[in-house]
């Protein structure tokens, strides 16, 4: 794959904007779990013309959305089960989990543009198999990489019903990148935000260099965040695989690649936490 497996923030804005207007429900309300029936899904149209997944756009992308408070597993996810009809729609629409126990500024900066990705992948798929692909997926290494692994596209060892970890899984090889470069650049805003440097590429290679030393060289569990976890995981399980994270990241973050307006973030998230509760009848 050349360069970082993305989306450009305008795609997903519409989602973007409703999922601020849900954080700002649960702060209206004061509420510690999101009640059956309060907050409904929303279906969104996906467009993809100008973007290199401009091909799939026949395929009439449409992604309906749920937000959901889960503490015991704080992800979000994308899944083909549709929650709200009860069945499997995925040859007619996507459907993403947005969890909101989590920080706002770590769903707007990665968690949407994450899952949205994962229905890229199931895209890519569809395309490639209609087109006799003897390797209808897309979005993840290649098959040299893979083929190493000795499981499936979605995790499952061979001859296995029990996927393996969620860093180990193929599908998540990109997607994962993708976020680790979003939390680089997250530090990296804030550290310009704080007034301790300007932004050059020098800065930004030097900054660099930094965080990808700390990931290594600290054991400090305060450190420790998706940059960190992503780069110390595949190191260990999958050397090649590092070689090809590390190129990416570093040309993705130096290059200020498709980057997310962290600023818009950062409005977004004050405005979440700057709602009030509701005043009770």
């Amino acid at each position: 794959m050349e360069g970082l497996f993305s989306v450009p923030q305008s795609m997903y804005r519409d989602i973007f904007n409703w999922v601020v207007s849900k954080y700002k429900v649960t702060r209206e309300e004061e509420l510690t779990e999101i009640p059956e029936g309060l907050i409904l899904p929303k279906m969104f149209k996906l467009d993809l013309k100008g973007t290199r997944y401009e091909h799939l756009q026949y395929l009439n992308p449409q992604v309906k959305v749920f937000v959901i408070w889960e503490e015991k597993d704080t992800s979000s996810y994308f899944w083909g089960w549709d929650e709200e009809l009860k069945m499997n729609t995925e040859d007619d629409h996507g459907n993403i989990y947005i969890n909101l126990i989590n920080e706002p500024v770590h769903v707007l900066s990665q968690h949407i543009e994450h899952e949205i990705l994962h229905y890229v992948q199931y895209l890519l798929g569809v395309y490639k198999a209609s087109h006799g692909s003897e390797y209808p997926h897309g979005g993840t290494v290649s098959r040299k990489i893979l083929a190493k692994k000795n499981v499936s596209f979605e995790g499952y060892p061979s001859g296995g019903s029990k996927r393996v970890k969620h860093s180990k899984r193929p599908i998540e090889f990109y997607t994962n990148l993708n976020s680790a470069v979003r939390h680089i650049q997250k530090m990296y805003h804030t550290s310009l935000s704080l007034g301790k440097k300007f932004d050059t590429v020098g800065n930004r290679k030097k900054f660099f260099q930094e965080k990808l030393d700390q990931s290594f060289k600290l054991n400090d569990p305060m450190l420790d965040n998706r940059f960190r976890y992503v780069l110390r995981e595949v190191r260990k399980e999958n050397p090649d695989l590092y070689k090809v994270y590390l190129k990416l990241i570093y040309k993705a973050f130096v290059n200020d690649e498709n980057s997310v307006d962290m600023d818009e973030v950062e409005r977004a998230a004050d405005e979440i936490y700057g709602t009030k509760p509701r005043e009770k009848d």
